[in-house]
């Protein structure tokens, strides 16, 4: 009996060997298999870094082009040719069917959003409608201070707009129309329109700037920007006014 179990244990040793020698060949195999996985997928992504590293400017001048294309004047456009020329001096060889394909490569990358709202994209629209309309227009010092017009409106957003909503209150209370549909547009989630408005902030922030340039004939260009843009006048100049307290208020940090 003793000799049987030393005999079932040298077994059932020997079984469990072979076992993790099975299990060891399979390690190796899958190791094996493993590595060059891992080697193939390391020479692919070499391939993809090199064609990416190759296409890197031609991607770069197709995010200009398309920049170039969301500006007003069609004389900005760049042209294929124009990036044709560059690619050619950097050493590359694409021609105009890669050019356009990269085009449209970058714009499925954006998923065709290749604009997102904001008031300089409403504010230079106006200026060039304003200019045309109006050659007497000092179009370029109109733009540099409307800009810093709109930095100092979007550093002091809140205190505006919490100012410019005091101001409507204040005018329905006097003209006695305080209804329960005006105290809702009044109240903070009623007045989302108006905070949400880019088209009137950019309106105002051009009247505000040309009454900082001349506050003689800043009025002018509001009746003009008035018409442009249907807005009120008398809207237009209450958020002009806020707007200039805040820019002239010695207090207010810049």
């Amino acid at each position: 009996m003793t000799e049987h179990v030393v005999q079932l244990r040298r077994h059932v040793r020997d079984a469990c060997g072979s076992d993790d020698r099975s299990k060891e060949r399979r390690r190796r195999r899958n190791r094996g298999k493993k590595e060059k996985m891992e080697e193939e997928v390391g020479r692919q992504w070499a391939m993809v870094v090199g064609r990416v590293r190759s296409q890197l400017l031609l991607r770069a001048l197709s995010c200009i082009q398309i920049a170039s294309k969301l500006l007003c004047r069609p004389s900005a456009v760049v042209s294929i040719d124009a990036i044709e020329e560059v690619l050619r001096k950097a050493g590359l060889r694409f021609g105009r069917t890669s050019i356009r394909k990269s085009e449209l490569r970058v714009l499925d990358a954006l998923g065709h959003h290749s604009t997102l709202p904001t008031p300089v994209v409403y504010l230079e629209s106006l200026l060039e409608i304003l200019g045309h309309n109006d050659q007497r227009v000092n179009l370029r010092a109109l733009y540099h201070v409307s800009l810093q017009v709109l930095d100092l409106f979007y550093l002091h957003r809140n205190r505006v707009y919490a100012e410019l909503m005091d101001r409507a209150m204040e005018g329905i209370r006097k003209r006695h129309l305080e209804s329960e549909d005006e105290r809702h547009s009044m109240s903070s989630s009623g007045f989302l329109p108006v905070t949400n408005d880019l088209m009137f902030a950019s309106t105002a922030v051009i009247s505000c700037a040309a009454y900082l340039l001349d506050h003689l004939t800043y009025c002018n260009v509001t009746r003009q920007l008035q018409s442009i843009t249907q807005i009120p006048y008398d809207e237009i100049m209450d958020f002009t006014i806020v707007l200039a307290r805040t820019a002239l208020d010695p207090e207010v940090p810049r």
